[in-house]
């Protein structure tokens, strides 16, 4: 495009000259011609979409704005051509003042219908359970109008959540199909895990696309705009510090004295794939990136949900609407184009060496970045508060118990149904194993226990000054009921929400009233944006984590923490590992202890350093 700023702005200004616009009196002014631009190529339309464009053939005044906003983006972009979609899912559900409730009434007004499958994302409170959550009715009044505004363009009712992806078969787009889907973790996890096809819509655009069932032909629409721009190689990072722990795992045996196993059945790798996808988005640089080195963990050890929190992670830092995972995403279980992917970025690597020679400050290679354990690390202090949050975090005795947590939020992107079937396992502690025989008549868990003596299923209740909550679909919520977890969890103490989620929650009575209050996510897009939302700390950790902290009310990191009586070992709580803890794709802890002592059996490492003052003073170990 030559000077391309300068050549959009102008296209912009000129087009938006000849647009459809709202008055400040909320009349829409759309009585000029279909808009055009010399300075653009021309949009080749369809009989169809020209009729629409120009209000012909029976077209709606609706149907005309949302295609004249289709076609000045295909001239903005210098699209040659409009795109058929087969769905829609909204974005712009969400309330943030009155004009965009004004928008969605005026496209109603205008006869407005979406004309593919249109989901909705989540909204500003559960519009069915707003006045017991204590919702303020000045927010949730106008929330729920926007909702029914939607609705009444055709929107899927009930849908209301930002993983359209787990709505079922019917709601999920095929391979290769072009979507316009807005909320970031939806169109990542659409376009890598998936295979669809659809950009970062934006608010309202996406509505457009939805009534006029089109899209320009841009971006990662086209099968030359979705190959990988930079190569991510963790490789060397999971092969020597996941895989291990994975095996560690595996051979370990287990303390008998602890009920442990439920905790850790995850072996971090929850928070392990939201914290990859966090790094990824760090390193890509706004580029499409092809990561390499996850398909060395075992196949069942990559779950659809572990991909869920990876995408969001990935779309919280990283611009770009797709990733490939080697092994793992749709189009990267083709060896043959990854391969070609990777010779491509390879041999772009060496013609820039190459064409600077004489220059060695322009030879850095650009295309390949290795993915290390201190990017992980790095990441992992982020999500909770920084460097200086875990320093001071290790450094605090905390009364032994480790740090108040007053809220525990989960569902972010929203909970699917395994993920509801993990969590009644894990504040379920079962007695049917030759392990849990300990939680028995003479052992039943701690005095406020509960037995549900028809199924024969005892929960621990969570502690009483902690709030654990979870954000999810109706559409799971139902299943979730109709299986039993629901049950067990609000038995431990879970409150459910449904509608909204963690990133359109801003203020108490959900969030904690003090500024001081800390909640602790499994989440690393909600470790991310939690604290400059709600102006309140944010701990990152597992679910298994999230859970035991639930249970006793202040941070759990290690795993081994909950004795057969359901009471807490307070003394390993924050000790065992400190903030690192449970994390043992992390190895640990940062330092001396961890990098270079961690071949050593823990008991012979600690040996020695209390051995270190004899040494020092010339006494021989015995």
């Amino acid at each position: 495009l030559g000077n391309s700023q300068e050549v959009i702005e102008h296209k912009t200004n000129e087009v938006i000259a000849k647009s459809s616009y709202i008055s400040p009196e909320g009349t829409l002014i759309d009585d000029t011609p279909a808009p055009t631009s010399s300075l653009s190529p021309a949009v080749n339309l369809t009989p169809k979409e020209y009729s629409i464009l120009h209000g012909k053939d029976g077209a709606t005044k609706a149907q005309q704005i949302a295609m004249r906003t289709i076609y000045q983006i295909a001239q903005i972009t210098s699209s040659t051509r409009l795109l058929p979609i087969t769905q829609s899912h909204i974005d712009g559900c969400t309330y943030i003042g009155p004009g965009g409730l004004q928008f969605v009434k005026i496209l109603k007004e205008k006869d407005g219908k979406v004309s593919v499958p249109t989901t909705l994302n989540s909204v500003s409170a559960d519009r069915r359970r707003w006045l017991t959550l204590g919702v303020d009715e000045s927010h949730a009044i106008p929330s729920n109008a926007l909702g029914d505004a939607y609705l009444a363009l055709g929107c899927t009712f009930d849908s209301f959540t930002c993983a359209p992806y787990l709505l079922g078969e019917e709601t999920i787009p095929k391979k290769g199909e072009n979507i316009a889907w807005g909320e970031s973790n939806a169109v990542v996890y659409a376009n890598s895990m998936i295979g669809a096809k659809t950009e970062k819509y934006a608010d309202y655009f996406d509505i457009c696309a939805a009534i006029a069932g089109r899209v320009p032909a841009l971006g990662v629409h086209l099968d030359e705009n979705r190959k990988a721009g930079v190569i991510l190689d963790a490789t060397d990072m999971i092969r020597c510090h996941v895989i291990p722990s994975l095996e560690q795992k595996k051979k370990k045996n287990k303390d008998e004295e602890y009920t442990d196993h439920h905790y850790d059945d995850d072996d971090g790798l929850d928070a392990f794939f939201a914290t990859l996808g966090y790094v990824c988005g760090n390193l890509s640089d706004g580029k499409i990136p092809l990561l390499l080195g996850v398909d060395q963990i075992p196949k069942d050890k990559v779950s659809n949900d572990y991909m869920k929190a990876f995408c969001a992670a990935f779309g919280t830092t990283g611009a770009a609407p797709l990733i490939h995972v080697a092994g793992v995403t749709a189009e990267a279980m083709d060896k043959t184009y990854v391969k070609a992917m990777i010779d491509d970025l390879v041999e772009g690597d060496k013609k820039k060496v190459k064409e600077n020679k004489n220059d060695k400050t322009q030879q850095k290679k650009e295309n390949i970045v290795v993915l290390t354990q201190d990017h992980m690390l790095k990441a992992f202090e982020a999500l909770n508060g920084g460097a200086d949050t875990i320093t001071s975090l290790s450094n605090s005795e905390f009364d032994v118990r480790g740090e108040k947590i007053d809220l525990v939020a989960l569902g972010n992107p929203h909970l699917s149904l395994a993920e509801c079937a993990r969590l009644a396992k894990l504040v379920t502690p079962s007695s049917t194993t030759a392990r849990d025989n300990r939680i028995t008549k003479e052992s039943p868990g701690p005095p406020n226990a509960i037995t549900n003596a028809s199924e024969h299923i005892t929960v621990w209740p969570k502690h009483p000054d902690i709030k654990i909550m979870a954000t999810l679909s109706r559409h799971v919520y139902n299943q979730a009921t109709k299986l039993g977890y629901v049950h067990q969890l609000k038995q431990f103490g879970v409150q459910f929400i449904n509608d909204t989620c963690w990133c359109m929650i801003l203020d108490p009575p959900i969030i904690p009233p003090s500024k001081d209050a800390v909640t602790m996510t499994n989440s690393g897009k909600y470790a991310h944006y939690g604290p400059g939302l709600t102006n309140r700390n944010v701990r990152f950790g597992s679910m298994s984590q999230c859970i035991l902290t639930a249970r006793s009310g202040y941070l759990v990191r290690g795993s081994k923490v909950m004795k057969a009586n359901g009471s807490m070992n307070t003394s390993e709580v924050v000790r065992d590992g400190g903030i690192y803890s449970g994390m043992t794709w992390l190895g640990a802890t940062r330092g001396f202890a961890n990098h270079s002592w961690n071949f050593l059996p823990r008991k012979v490492f600690f040996t020695l350093v209390r051995s270190l003052p004899k040494l020092m003073s010339g006494h021989v170990i015995k």
